[in-house]
């Protein structure tokens, strides 16, 4: 009788009966990862950083993204980039390991050679395709990075230098027939030809030396050399004997004629000798003492340096030293007039290289606000990936305020969006608390993704202008004051509200920061003056911007917060772990309800929706209270002239729920979707023609199924009634999502052992099961996106997106980085290989060091000839054409079989309709 009774059903899952429809894929990922090493080259114009997860990021101003990954994912702790031979070369633990920039960018790497442990840099040029190894006896071997392989060249110091750590290497660029080498006690010069030591540079009166770093002028015969005691040594690489011995203070006027240093300096830890528009800058870390800045740029002017005078800088940019003290490395990006230094925490701060001019004076910052990329976040508290509606403010997702080189983001490339097709995806936003507890949003969308080349935009993007410093919030006193503890107050969940832009922070003490996104052509609408202690008005703490502005702390102190729903129609129910619950109205704030709920009748889900209490009643607001019971109570909310009230309480006894449940989706049978409460339901709710306008034939008995979720079983029931279609166990299930594509809905349980189980509705039939899918025990949070059949988790390294379906279509860019020079590199790194001032070029270098017995080139690709190339591009292109138009047919023979499908089943609920009785 009771089967005779559900007979029918309107099947909500029959374009995603296809087993093969499903394949669980992680389609992009938002790692956070210190950063351990980073490098820049200027005739290539691209910039490379290493993650401590393994990964290798490369980003260009052509502009390109790719990611390299080292072998095993160990940590890369130093990095080069070698343009002659077309290379990243990176020290791995003990390993050499080496990437290609040729042709298409792969992930994996060409090499990956053991090498002394200890060795903790190597010396490279852009002249040549070696790489100089340095061991810990002072002797240094030649690696070949074109073929792969240890050439048989080695430097061998001097009897005096021998097992003298080598600190730093430097090439003569004007002939590479000589290296110099800085050991700890000196420094001399190597000659490859005739293999033997030549000249040591050392400082009159036989006072010790002791370098540290080296740095060659991009054109003079001229380097400098940076000691431990924090001094500078300048020599012209011909000579002996230094041009000048001075420090940084003597350098840029601080101290007075014949005055002596007389504090003690800092090493310096490193140089870097660039060209500039103006002549040359060297940039210098360390060198200083007190609270001087450990970051200073001098300038000179285009010179031979032929006389002390010529070494005086004609200008000085001194950093500011609040931001400089935990500086380890930097690079020059010489075409962006920045300087990207590397600090001890693993963030980057991007400094002004020479727009600020300030001659010795202290900067009172640095060029802009220390911008912090996506790559450069080194742990996550919260975050996820979600979708909004395609109506979303234009001046909410912008980024026009970005504008370093290292803007890029860490999605991995191999599996994006069709491009083709991604103007028809919804916005979607990576929102996330971080270590340093900031709240950041990131533009996701595919739309982003391509452009005018493969990822020709950032991807995300950062919207720095939308980021929320939680912390200082609050340290605000006004915040501070109203807190139980605010030293112990940690994230505890988060949540953003695309359709309001509110976003809620809530702490594991209990309190509830809130936020609203304000535009500043729109008059702020500030907090209603309110009695109630529980609500501390925070819009004082507004800056008036476009931006997410404080608007209240909601502070109820009765223990932490266990369950939390969020209405982006202005209502927010909270229920504590100590039996408390409150529903507010949001616009006053005013506490519409407050009650104590026994331990026994705990609230386990909050649900605000609009629906029919039967099939008989209209629609209705409710706030739906599912209880560990398995009981629910319905709330209505009515309004009463402008006023929001509680209207009449329903009860549903527990033997038409389920017990202990963790999800529950009210899915309209018309249309699929989840009958949540949003601002367009309850716009039609309380508009002038609330009815429905469906004929009855189209209702089966009530117009939602409700499926309830629990720890170990699933059941689905017709409306708020106790007739149950199915119930199934679900053991060890997690959460769960619904999953929307082609008119279709479909139920995911993901369980605790990491599996995905997809379920039909309503009859909760098994369409298919992935084991292992993700690893749980990392899993902080886990979102659905319904639209996109995906769902997003986080875990301590990072967001991940999975998708589930195999109908979400993917590209494989080819990303390959431009090896011509530019006009502009003629000026500097590339007039070397073709101008006069040597006398060895970098291919009769490689032969040299190499030996006669120097393997074959690897092998390369041939080049197409200009008629290959043009029609190989023509057929691609006739290709693409054709996917796309295949994509095209499909959509329309998919819209064609939905248009019949849905005749037949309108065709059966009005025959069902005739016959049934009671009208399902």
């Amino acid at each position: 009788m009771f089967r005779k009774k559900v007979k029918g059903n309107p099947d909500l899952s029959f374009n995603f009966k296809d087993e093969a429809l499903w394949k669980p894929d992680l389609y992009e990922r938002f790692p956070v990862a210190s950063v351990t090493a980073i490098a820049y080259d200027r005739s290539l114009s691209i910039y490379v950083c290493g993650l401590s997860n393994g990964e290798v990021h490369l980003y260009g101003s052509a502009p390109v993204h790719h990611v390299f990954v080292s072998p095993d994912t160990v940590p890369v702790n130093h990095l080069q980039i070698v343009p002659t031979a077309k290379r990243v070369v990176g020290i791995a633990s003990n390993r050499l390991v080496v990437w290609s920039l040729e042709g298409k960018l792969t992930a994996k790497a060409l090499s990956s050679v053991e090498i002394p442990s200890g060795t903790v840099f190597l010396g490279t040029s852009s002249r040549h395709s070696h790489a100089f190894i340095p061991y810990s006896d002072g002797t240094i071997v030649t690696f070949d990075l074109s073929r792969l392989s240890m050439s048989p060249s080695k430097v061998i110091p001097p009897p005096s230098l021998s097992d003298d750590v080598v600190m730093d290497l430097a090439h003569n660029i004007h002939n590479l027939d000589e290296l110099l080498v800085a050991t700890y006690a000196s420094i001399y010069v190597w000659h490859f030809t005739s293999k033997i030591y030549g000249r040591t540079f050392n400082l009159p009166d036989q006072v010790p030396l002791h370098p540290v770093c080296l740095s060659m002028h991009p054109q003079e015969s001229v380097f400098v050399a940076g000691t431990l005691d924090g001094r500078l040594v300048f020599w012209n690489i011909s000579e002996t004997e230094p041009l000048w011995v001075t420090t940084i203070s003597e350098l840029v006027g601080e101290l007075k004629e014949d005055q002596v240093e007389e504090r003690s300096l800092e090493p310096i830890f490193k140089l870097s000798w660039t060209l500039s528009d103006s002549g040359s800058s060297l940039t210098i870390l360390g060198g200083r003492g007190g609270n001087q800045s450990r970051l200073t740029t001098l300038g000179f002017s285009s010179t031979s340096f032929l006389t002390l005078e010529q070494l005086v800088p004609e200008k000085t940019v001194v950093h500011d030293p609040s931001l400089c003290e935990d500086i380890s490395d930097f690079v020059v990006i010489t075409r962006e007039n920045r300087i990207l230094t590397l600090q001890k925490n693993s963030t980057v701060v991007i400094f002004g290289s020479e727009d600020r001019v300030d001659n010795g004076e202290a900067s009172p910052g640095p060029l802009e606000e220390p911008f912090i990329p996506y790559q450069f976040r080194s742990s996550i508290l919260a975050g996820y990936v979600l979708e909004c509606s395609s109506d979303i403010p234009p001046q909410f997702i912008q980024f026009n305020d970005v504008t370093s080189i290292a803007t890029g983001g860490l999605a991995i490339s191999k599996d994006g969006p069709d491009s083709r097709l991604s103007k028809y995806d919804p916005p979607r936003l990576l929102v996330g608390i971080y270590g340093d507890r900031i709240l950041r949003f990131d533009d996701a969308s595919s739309k982003y993704l391509l452009t005018e080349g493969p990822l020709a935009s950032p991807y995300p993007a950062p919207l720095t202008s939308l980021s929320i410093d939680i912390g200082s919030t609050l340290e605000e006193p006004l915040v501070f004051a109203s807190l139980e503890d605010a030293s112990a107050c940690e994230v505890q969940q988060l949540e953003f509200i695309p359709a309001s832009l509110e976003l809620y922070v809530i702490f594991n003490s209990g309190e509830i920061l809130v936020w609203k996104w304000h535009h500043e052509q729109v008059p702020f609408e500030e907090v209603k003056e309110a009695k109630d202690g529980r609500f501390v008005d925070i819009t004082s703490l507004a800056n008036g911007t476009t931006s997410f502005q404080p608007r209240v702390l909601i502070n109820a102190r009765v223990g932490a917060v266990s369950v939390l729903s969020v209405s982006e129609v202005g209502f927010t129910a909270i229920s504590y772990a100590k039996g408390s619950f409150m529903l507010i109205d949001m616009r006053g704030p005013i506490v519409m309800t407050e009650q104590m709920i026994p331990a026994t009748e705990s609230i386990s889900i909050l649900k605000f929706v609009v629906c029919k209490q039967d099939e008989k009643s209209p629609r209705k607001l409710f706030l739906a209270l599912f209880r560990v019971t398995g009981s629910i109570s319905l709330l209505r909310i009515t309004k009463e002239s402008s006023r929001w009230v509680l209207g009449e309480r329903i009860d549903i006894p527990s033997r038409k729920g389920l017990a202990h449940p963790i999800e529950c989706f009210l899915i309209d049978i018309m249309t699929g979707e989840d009958m949540t409460a949003t601002a367009h339901s309850v716009g039609d709710l309380f508009s002038h023609h609330n009815t429905d306008t469906r004929t009855p034939s189209s209702i089966s008995s009530a117009e939602f199924y409700r499926v309830t979720v629990s720890h170990d079983s699933t059941s689905c029931h017709i409306g708020w009634s106790s007739k149950s279609i199915s119930s199934i166990p679900t053991p060890k299930t997690a959460t769960a999502g619904l999953l929307r594509q082609k008119d279709s809905t479909t139920l995911a349980l993901y369980g605790d052992n990491g599996s995905v189980t997809i379920l039909s509705i309503p009859k909760l039939e098994t369409i298919t099961r992935f084991e292992h899918v993700i690893a749980p025990s990392t899993v902080k949070t886990l979102r659905t996106m319904s639209n996109l059949c995906s769902f997003s988790i986080c875990t301590p390294t990072g967001v991940e997106v999975w998708c589930l379906s195999s109908l979400t279509k993917k590209f494989f860019p080819s990303i390959t980085v431009p090896m011509e020079a530019s006009a502009e590199d003629q000026k500097g790194i590339v007039s070397w290989l073709f101008g006069a001032m040597r006398n060895m070029t970098g291919d009769e270098f490689d032969a040299l060091v190499a030996g006669p017995n120097r393997p074959p080139p690897l092998a390369q690709a041939d080049e197409p000839s200009d008629v290959k190339g043009a029609l190989d591009e023509t057929m691609a292109a006739m290709h693409e054409r054709g996917e796309l138009a295949k994509t095209l047919a499909e959509r329309t023979e998919d819209l064609e079989q939905h248009a019949g499908t849905m005749v037949e089943q309108a065709r059966r609920l009005a025959t069902k309709g005739k016959k049934s009785k009671f009208g399902f």
